[in-house]
C-alpha cells in the first residue's frame, strides 16, 4: 500500500524502490501513479523498467511503446524498447532501435553500450566498428567504448587497430578493468 503522495513523489518512490530491488514497493507506487495519471509517459517508462526487472519483457515492450506515444523522453523510451527486444530474443529489432537512437544521440555512451549488445548478438562486427570508431573519435575519454572497440577490432581480425586502441587505453587509463585480457588476446 502506497501512502498518499503527489505524482512526483510517487515517481521518485518508484524509481528509488527499483534501484534498490524492492519490486513490490515499486509496483505499488507505479500502479498508484498510473491510476492517478494514466496518460503520463514518464510513468509508463518506469512501468517498463519494472517489467524488465520482473522478467516480463513483452509487457515492458508495450509499456515503452505507450510511453513514447504519450510523449515521454524518446531516448529513454526507445532504449527501454531495445532492451525489451533483446530480452525477447529479437536482436534485429533491438539493433534497429538502438541504431535509431545512436543516429539521434551519437555521443551517448549508454546507447553505444546497448548497440554493442545487439551487434554482438547479431555478429555485426564491421557495423559496430564503424559506429564505435566514430564515437571514440568524438569522445576520446570514453574508455569503456574504446575498450569495446578494441575487442570488436580484434574480432574483425584488425589486430593493428585493436592494438592501437589497447595502447591508447593503457596510456589514458592504465588500470582499466579488462585491459590485461585484451593485451593477452592481442599477444596470442
Amino acid at each position: 500500500m502506497v501512502p498518499t503522495l503527489d505524482s512526483a513523489d510517487l515517481a521518485a518512490l518508484a524509481r528509488r524502490a527499483l534501484e534498490q530491488g524492492r519490486l513490490a514497493e515499486a509496483a505499488d507506487a507505479v500502479e498508484a501513479l498510473l491510476a492517478r495519471r494514466p496518460e503520463d509517459g514518464t510513468a509508463w517508462i518506469i512501468r517498463g523498467v519494472l517489467d524488465l526487472q520482473r522478467g516480463t519483457p513483452a509487457a515492458a515492450s508495450e509499456a515503452f511503446a505507450r510511453a513514447e506515444r504519450l510523449g515521454a523522453d524518446r531516448r529513454r523510451a526507445r532504449l527501454g524498447a531495445g532492451m525489451a527486444a533483446l530480452e525477447l530474443g529479437e536482436s534485429e529489432r533491438a539493433w534497429a532501435t538502438f541504431e535509431t537512437v545512436a543516429r539521434e544521440h551519437g555521443d551517448d555512451a549508454e546507447t553505444m553500450h546497448w548497440l554493442l549488445c545487439a551487434g554482438t548478438a547479431l555478429g555485426r562486427w564491421s557495423a559496430l566498428a564503424e559506429r564505435l570508431e566514430a564515437f571514440v573519435a568524438r569522445n576520446p575519454d570514453e574508455h569503456a567504448v574504446r575498450f569495446a572497440l578494441g575487442a570488436v577490432c580484434l574480432r574483425l581480425g584488425a589486430r593493428d587497430r585493436a592494438r592501437e586502441h589497447c595502447q591508447t587505453l593503457r596510456r589514458l587509463h592504465p588500470d582499466f578493468d579488462g585491459i590485461d585480457d585484451l593485451e593477452r588476446a592481442l599477444a596470442a
